[in-house]
């Protein structure tokens, strides 16, 4: 499809549009963290409308007539601005929207920060496409987390431990061990954020059990753990500097 009509504009957030949330949950199609991630949780709409409002959360979209086919969201982060997502639609892909909407956020952006600003962003390295865009974009890796699914899990010697299932501050079905959270709930499948807590929880009642906890490589050393587990992803985080970026975006 051709882009002649296509609009960039930071969003209203009056705008009753709510097909970002198509759009984030696009971005994991077909991939290991389809149904996994908040942004496939029924509750999800509402609190990205929530984050609209939020200071430090800037959302530019793409508009067709009205229709949003496409979006950045950048926040800004103690002392950083780092890009949460961006997505294109299909219909748009392979157009060079991407960069023209990561151009149009930075230079909005530069009316609230400076220049010299770091500007920083997750990606996996299963999409090839984006990880080689972002390299030639100038942006160096800080970081690695691996992401793993449990699969097969033998019994465990399950500890006494008071887990209670709740929602979270921000509506979210999470597991909890006293007030600490350790674990969110989506669709029936479990994302652990606290490895030690593995033999605490009863892990047959969820689908499927990913994590991401960096602690826990060390937990799979355990004879139950290491014939049970399953590396899928390793999520990179990246920086560089806004001025850098512009420069390398023209």
């Amino acid at each position: 499809m051709k882009s002649e009509k296509l609009k960039i504009e930071k969003y209203n957030r009056r705008d009753p549009s709510i097909n970002i949330v198509e759009l984030h949950q696009s971005i994991f199609k077909e991939t290991e963290f389809e149904d996994n991630l908040i942004y496939f949780d029924p509750n999800f709409g509402s609190y990205l409308k929530r984050l609209f409002d939020c200071p430090d959360h800037y959302f530019y979209v793409i508009k067709n007539e009205g229709f949003i086919e496409g979006f950045i969201h950048v926040r800004f982060i103690s002392d950083f601005l780092i890009l949460n997502n961006i997505a294109v639609s299909n219909a748009y892909a392979n157009q060079g929207l991407g960069k023209k909407l990561l151009m149009f956020a930075l230079n909005d952006l530069l009316r609230y920060y400076t220049a010299d600003t770091v500007f920083k962003l997750d990606v996996f390295k299963s999409n090839n496409l984006a990880m080689n865009w972002y390299k030639r974009l100038g942006f160096e890796y800080e970081v690695k987390t691996k992401w793993f699914e449990l699969m097969n899990l033998p019994p465990l010697d399950n500890q006494i431990a008071k887990i209670t299932e709740r929602r979270d501050e921000n509506n979210f079905l999470s597991l909890y061990c006293e007030n600490e959270k350790i674990a969110t709930i989506i669709n029936g499948n479990l994302v652990l954020h606290r490895s030690n807590m593995i033999n605490k929880v009863d892990l047959t009642n969820y689908k499927k059990i990913i994590t991401n906890n960096v602690g826990f490589e060390d937990v799979l050393s355990t004879d139950q753990l290491k014939n049970s587990t399953q590396l899928i992803d390793i999520s990179v985080r990246m920086r560089t500097g806004v001025l850098s970026l512009i420069q390398k975006l023209f």
